[in-house]
């Protein structure tokens, strides 16, 4: 079976410790995990050629995330390369003593999983699906996990501290900051989204279009929204606009049409609105 090479990202004492069990823990839930972190390398070792040579070589990637590892400058070099490898790269933070709401950007762009069981078990599931035709059965994977969890559960009970850090803290001002940018970015969308409803609209009444010349699939594009009350849900609003070239009473669209292919019928005489 093929190895899955999977890069251990830490800092500080409490980080390597933690990737130190990982590394132990992992294959034992499924024997193709290979994980490596920078401890590894051998004394006399070329350690930057070793390390990048190691990320590129990577096809997942767990970030160990504690409170003084996350503004460490080589930890942030280790995720982005993970990040922006070319090949498909399943990639995850590990959090240790933090919530996802302590993690900024760019590490906040990462999947996060907390050190709990079903977080965990998760995260195994994940790495096992992402060895595609080499995966092992979920039934095997779950049955290692509740073997050996409780092994890795007692070392993360019993961490080392952690290096000195201010506690992390993400100013009100950046939150707020963060949730205007998100309020807006959804505002513009709507905004353009009524904007092309109302020009469709305003095609429609300044054109003549012949009955005979109406299809379907040219009716079902047609989104109608402020013509119709607005106690009416999307689907009725379509549903009327559709209905009114069936013969049945609608709203102003339908009346439109109406009135204009009378004054102008289709040149074969045909009368199919």
């Amino acid at each position: 079976m093929e190895k899955m090479d999977i890069f251990i990202s830490w800092h500080g004492q409490r980080g390597q410790f933690v990737a130190a069990a990982l590394k132990e823990w992992l294959p034992q839930i499924v024997n193709a995990f290979n994980p490596w972190l920078s401890s590894s390398i051998d004394k006399g070792s070329r350690w930057r050629s070793e390390v990048a040579t190691r990320l590129a070589k990577a096809k997942a990637g767990i970030i160990c995330l504690t409170p003084s590892a996350l503004t460490a400058p080589w930890l942030l070099f280790e995720a982005g390369a993970i990040a922006k490898s070319p090949e498909k790269t399943y990639a995850c933070t590990l959090l240790i003593d933090l919530k996802s709401e302590d993690v900024a950007d760019p590490l906040a762009q990462f999947q996060h999983t907390t050190a709990t069981k079903e977080e965990f078990l998760k995260l195994m599931r994940d790495l096992n699906a992402a060895l595609e035709g080499e995966q092992m059965p979920d039934s095997h994977v779950e049955r290692a996990f509740e073997k050996w969890w409780p092994e890795l559960e007692k070392k993360l009970q019993n961490l080392p501290p952690d290096e000195p850090t201010k506690a992390p803290h993400r100013d009100e001002r950046e939150l707020l900051a963060d949730l205007v940018g998100l309020t807006r970015q959804t505002s513009l969308s709507v905004l353009e989204s009524h904007t092309r409803i109302m020009e469709r609209l305003n095609r429609l009444e300044n054109t003549v279009i012949p009955a005979a010349a109406i299809s379907p699939s040219w009716l079902s594009s047609l989104v109608v929204g402020d013509q119709e009350p607005e106690d009416r849900t999307p689907g009725e609003r379509v549903k009327t606009a559709l209905s009114g070239f069936h013969g049945v009473a609608t709203s102003k669209p339908k009346n439109v049409f109406a009135e204009r292919t009378k004054e102008n019928p289709p040149e074969d005489g045909s009368d199919k609105g």
